[in-house]
């Protein structure tokens, strides 16, 4: 573990993980909200009540939800979809009061371990773009891999190097480069 994954572990000590199936309450959407704001470049369609619930909610077979409390409270919440070999985090969002927490690597770590507690061997991360600040975290999670070109290459090793320069990870649009983690 790095030094802020640690910090995180500490730092999240007094927190409840509650994990089920995903349930909508207007209370998330606030929260998602309030995280979204957090982030100036942040854009999507979800502007609304309705289109939260689609993008996040809809009944699916795989869907998994993480909530993190502090003291009784929702602070946060992770989705994601989870199948026998693979689990693909969605998206994580928590109250920006709490963001001193850091709650999105803490999520990162307890999806990391339930994967593990179910020989689940795959881990996807989901979207990362190094100059977006709320994606950029995801690349201190190592090792990890890139897919680039329809196959999977590593892009950090265990000791953090970069085993992919900086200028091979240029895209044309958000859908051509993303990241998982192996749980292994």
């Amino acid at each position: 573990l790095t030094r802020s994954q640690k910090r995180a572990l500490k730092d999240c000590k007094r927190v409840e993980l509650r994990i089920s199936r995903p349930e909508y309450s207007i209370e998330k959407f606030k929260m998602y909200l309030d995280h979204k704001n957090r982030f100036d470049s942040l854009q999507d369609d979800v502007e609304d009540d309705e289109n939260f619930r689609l993008s996040f909610y809809t009944k699916t077979p795989f869907g998994i939800e993480f909530e993190y409390y502090l003291d009784g409270k929702l602070i946060g919440v992770a989705l994601a979809d989870v199948t026998r070999k693979t689990f693909s985090a969605i998206y994580t969002f928590y109250t920006t009061a709490y963001s001193h927490l850091s709650l999105g690597t803490f999520s990162i770590l307890k999806q990391i371990e339930f994967c593990r507690s179910r020989g689940i061997p795959y881990f996807y991360m989901g979207y990362f773009i190094a100059k977006n600040q709320s994606l950029a975290y995801k690349a201190n999670f190592r090792p990890n891999e890139v897919y680039i070109n329809h196959e999977w290459r590593p892009f950090r090793n265990a000791a953090g190097d970069f085993l992919i320069p900086g200028d091979h990870l240029q895209w044309v649009n958000c859908d051509t480069l993303v990241k998982a983690t192996s749980t292994r």
